[in-house]
């Protein structure tokens, strides 16, 4: 529906970018394997070392995440967990998309929130529990932690990315956990660019955030996926219902 839209809003632009080839053309906004670039093509670009070598990898990588993805979102949506479906969505565009530069991740803001709010709801109630359900209420509580870790280990990441690992921030005489140097301004591709020689924890440092959406990724697989009572609903939206 947005595609019709924008033909009918913008004719002519939307013939440019979609007959003409421009929504195929990735590099044209810069180097696809340069650091800010944090999707899986970035990534597969800066590993394999060639932009059009990893084409054909990108092409089925991204297949694959984009039907897993929207199929949790579609399963996550029909437990009555709409927004939580709207994140597998965001989320699953980001991996996939040829071009993902880091404020593009600004989507991991309403994400914390859903953590959090998924912490909340797996916290036990406040009421004291019979002996019969303290090692449920146990698996429960932990479960809540999980959620808070994962939205404060988030949090640090992309709140902190890409200068809190580098040599300037001045952690351990080198970064935290390594530096990876970027190609300031890069365009096309010249087996020259700093991302290509990346080893060791520049990998980790230089791949951090789409590293932490993969894992976000497979945390929205394993929620939608997840056998569990016919009928649970989101709390909030059982509420109103009745």
């Amino acid at each position: 529906m947005t595609v019709v839209a924008g033909f009918a809003a913008f004719p002519s632009a939307s013939v440019t970018w979609w007959l003409g080839g421009d929504f195929l053309a990735a590099g044209r906004t810069g180097f696809v394997g340069g650091q800010q670039n944090q999707s899986l093509r970035g990534a597969l670009t800066r590993l394999i070392g060639s932009v059009a070598g990893a084409q054909a990898a990108w092409l089925v990588v991204a297949l694959v995440v984009a039907l897993a993805g929207l199929a949790a979102a579609v399963l996550l949506h029909r437990r009555g967990l709409a927004f939580a479906g709207l994140m597998a969505c965001a989320l699953t565009a980001l991996l996939v998309s040829p071009i993902s530069w880091d404020h593009h991740w600004v989507w991991i803001a309403p994400g914390l929130a859903l953590l959090v709010d998924a912490g909340r709801r797996a916290a036990p109630p406040p009421w004291p529990s019979p002996c019969a359900v303290a090692t449920a209420h146990a698996d429960t509580r932990s479960g809540s932690v999980a959620w808070y870790a994962l939205a404060v280990g988030v949090w640090v990441i992309f709140a902190a990315w890409p200068n809190f690992w580098s040599v300037k921030a001045g952690l351990l005489q080198g970064g935290l956990i390594g530096y990876a140097p970027a190609s300031a301004w890069a365009h096309g591709d010249n087996p020259a660019y700093a991302e290509y020689h990346w080893h060791g924890l520049e990998l980790l440092a230089g791949n951090l955030e789409l590293l932490a959406g993969v894992a976000l990724f497979a945390a929205a697989l394993t929620a939608a996926f997840r056998r569990g009572p016919v009928g649970v609903r989101d709390r909030g939206e059982e509420s109103s219902a009745s």
